[in-house]
């Protein structure tokens, strides 16, 4: 499942991507939220899609803003491929490399 937030910066509306079409969350959720995505929105979203009750968003010329609103951190795995840690001379590593970036790095 795609969710996204489309429009300008701080008036986003959350949408999930259905097929090709997003579909509108505001009947669900007022944002894609940290505390949303900690509800294991799946099977309420597909229920809500199935039942029609999520309306056709227009994104035509709507911009894009990042995914997820005020995330709280961002969690990453380096060297995750055999080719990442090639291109900088490494050997791949025997376990995850697991680093933290600002909330702001997500845009």
């Amino acid at each position: 499942m795609k969710f996204a937030r489309l429009g300008p910066v701080g008036h986003e509306i959350p949408t999930v991507l259905d097929g090709d079409r997003h579909r509108d969350l505001r009947p669900l959720t007022s944002d894609v939220t940290g505390e949303f995505l900690a509800t294991d929105p799946v099977g309420t979203v597909s229920a809500a899609i199935a039942a029609g009750q999520l309306p056709e968003v227009d994104a035509t010329g709507l911009r894009i803003g990042a995914p997820i609103a005020r995330p709280s951190a961002v969690i990453c795995v380096g060297m995750n491929y055999a080719a990442h840690a090639a291109e900088s001379g490494s050997a791949p590593p025997e376990i995850p490399i697991i680093f933290l970036k600002t909330p702001n790095t997500v845009v």
